[in-house]
């Protein structure tokens, strides 16, 4: 898995903070993929074409419900400006208490910002949650 965070192109960071929930994993699971769908209806994608990467944290004190993604694919289309707006507009429409976006530069810095609170980076069954075409867009590289 953590090869294959590194060969893909992210366009961008997105930060979400979560509204404290008793089951925090579950608001994470249901906010991503509502964010990857409003998203992805702003981009005119098809939410499969998407790629992205999202890790859930609970913070450092365990009060501070949070999600971390990197995103490519379509989204590269935008820049950062246009993400922010993007993200600021979805951030109203799911009332959520923060959507960060910034433009993202490929390299090892990939890794430490998906994982940089867990344990370990593969430390639960649900979480981390990658986009299910990120294996076929590698091998479609790989053919070409």
């Amino acid at each position: 898995m953590i090869a294959m965070i590194e060969q893909i192109h992210w366009s961008h960071s997105i930060g979400i903070n979560l509204p404290h929930h008793r089951d925090f994993e579950r608001v994470a699971e249901k906010t991503w993929k509502e964010f990857v769908n409003r998203l992805s209806r702003m981009l005119k994608a098809k939410p499969e074409r998407m790629l992205w990467f999202a890790t859930f944290e609970h913070g450092p004190s365990g009060s501070n419900p949070h999600l971390h993604a990197l995103i490519g694919g379509p989204s590269r289309a935008l820049n950062e400006h246009e993400m922010q707006a993007s993200c600021v507009s979805i951030k109203q429409a799911m009332q959520v208490p923060r959507i960060m976006a910034e433009g993202f530069e490929n390299g090892p810095n990939a890794i430490s910002y998906l994982f940089k609170e867990r344990e370990s980076s593969l430390d639960d069954d649900r979480w981390p949650m990658p986009s299910p075409n990120i294996p076929e867009t590698l091998r479609r590289r790989r053919r070409m």
